[in-house]
């Protein structure tokens, strides 16, 4: 059977009751709607899907608004809060909802939290990004055209370099062959 929305999947828990389907399963038949927050945000997908065998509705889904910081802090504190905006317009409509915000905003509403991950994932991102290219490895990315990308990667290789360096150890086929 072909899903309509093959963007979601159900993956079976391990708190769900055992005579659930192991998944993945393709979503037999729902509802999403997609909110552009901000630019140079990924949009965010909502909706409800029932997947067979599984009693209940479903729906996950992710938004990553880190970019939207080429604009500014308060452009992307406004995308930010849009996804969390929404998601909690949901759980007021009575949706049990689970939320992993990377950022640390959606548990602590703190802008200061959410500045302080925001730049350590801008670093990150920086410095294992050059640390690719470095490698020989083509690289493609929004960080690559931020304007503070050199002394973001800088400041990530810094706080970060033997951890990415062992990280592209671990990871050989990134790594083009030697001699090319």
């Amino acid at each position: 059977m072909e899903s309509d929305f093959p963007i979601n999947w159900y993956f079976r828990e391990e708190h769900d009751p055992g005579d659930w389907p192991k998944g993945p399963l393709p979503p037999e038949h729902g509802w999403i709607f997609s909110l552009d927050p901000g630019e140079d945000s990924e949009s965010v997908l909502l909706g409800l899907c029932r997947f067979p065998g599984v009693p209940c509705w479903h729906w996950r889904g992710f938004c990553k608004t880190q970019y939207a910081a080429r604009h500014g802090w308060n452009h992307f504190l406004a995308t930010h809060r849009r996804v969390l905006d929404a998601v909690s317009i949901w759980r007021e409509l009575g949706v049990e909802i689970q939320v992993n915000n990377e950022g640390g905003y959606w548990e602590s509403r703190s802008e200061e939290v959410l500045r302080a991950m925001l730049g350590e994932y801008d670093r990150l991102v920086a410095a294992f990004s050059g640390a690719l290219k470095d490698a020989g490895t083509k690289v493609e990315g929004a960080i690559l055209s931020d304007p503070r990308f050199e002394q973001l990667e800088a400041e990530g290789q810094h706080e970060l370099g033997e951890k990415i360096g062992d990280a592209l150890k671990i990871i050989p086929e990134l790594r083009p062959p030697k001699g090319e």
